[in-house]
């Protein structure tokens, strides 16, 4: 009898193990069909919205700036650089103008080197120009970046190694992220610009007039968390964010 009672034990062990695996792998399918399902929506979520732009890059993007915001990853120096001088030379090659500025100006022109706590890298163009800028997208495309959003027509995000730039579009009657307000409020500092080095490599930024501005006649003693006194509210573009 023990040893029928013992097979009975053991009968039951197997079975709650077959079961187990059964669940398991129940739930590896219906995660897989959730997963296929998801990327399905993802990827036909542009298309469905007429987005010039894939909903994953929208989202990768996102992603970025949220997690280094919150200091959860840090900002890659080496890799945002490399974006610059890529973003540089096709520019160049379209014959497109464009400066450093908001924060990576800042850092240019503070530190010669793009501040270590900051969460993307900033460029503006004048918006003269848009029309080049976006014929210019493919070639950006082709040396890695995507175009991660568009915003108001006047404002692109691209990414790339997992960094992010972005294109503020510069003009008269439309709104401006450098100064989270009208142009009007930056454009009379936007010329005779200058140069200055981002890791020995030479960038034009707009003059000092520019970076008073933004961030008052401080702006040369670095603080942390600071917002500049405009039309801020919460923008995270208008926080300047400074090493120890």
């Amino acid at each position: 009898m023990k040893g029928h009672k013992y097979t009975l034990v053991g009968e039951g062990v197997a079975t709650g193990s077959l079961i187990r695996r059964l669940s398991r792998a129940r739930i590896i399918r219906v995660t897989l069909i959730i997963v296929v399902l998801a990327l399905f929506f993802v990827s036909s979520l542009s298309t469905i919205m007429g987005w010039p732009y894939s909903a994953y890059h929208l989202a990768q993007g996102w992603v970025i700036k949220k997690l280094h915001g919150y200091g959860i990853t840090s900002f890659d120096d080496a890799a945002s650089v490399q974006n610059l001088v890529l973003l540089s030379e096709v520019l160049a090659q379209h014959k497109i103008f464009f400066w450093l500025s908001e924060g990576t100006a800042l850092g240019a022109v503070r530190e010669g080197r793009l501040l270590p706590h900051d969460d993307d890298v900033d460029i503006g163009i004048f918006d003269t120009q848009l029309d080049d800028f976006v014929a210019a997208l493919p070639a950006l495309e082709a040396v890695g970046f995507a175009l991660s959003d568009i915003q108001s027509k006047y404002f692109f995000k691209l990414v790339r190694r997992f960094e992010t730039v972005d294109v503020d579009m510069t003009g008269p009657g439309h709104y401006c992220h450098a100064c989270s307000g009208p142009c009007e409020e930056v454009l009379p500092h936007l010329q005779n610009f200058t140069q200055a080095t981002v890791s020995n490599i030479s960038f034009t930024v707009p003059p000092v007039s520019y970076l008073v501005r933004l961030y008052t006649e401080g702006w040369q003693v670095p603080q942390a968390h600071w917002k500049p006194p405009i039309h801020c509210a919460d923008a995270s573009n208008c926080l300047e964010i400074d090493p120890q």
